[in-house]
């Protein structure tokens, strides 16, 4: 939860070093999420969205489509 506040807070951010510092961010962001089994990561996606919502974001894990 801790990084995602930290991801929101880096996209309001703005200049270049702000977003080299948010791709890096998000990618550990995503990669932590698709090491998680699916129970967990259902808890992500429902969190991820009640905080976003009316918006959006869809991550596919290469290894799911496999």
């Amino acid at each position: 939860m801790k990084k995602l506040v930290a991801v929101i807070t880096l996209l309001l951010m703005t200049g270049c070093a702000a977003i080299k510092t948010t791709e890096m961010l998000l990618t550990e962001v995503v990669a932590d999420y698709c090491e998680a089994p699916e129970a967990g990561r259902a808890i992500i996606q429902a969190r991820v969205h009640a905080v976003l919502e009316p918006n959006t974001i869809k991550v596919v894990c290469a290894a799911d489509q496999q």
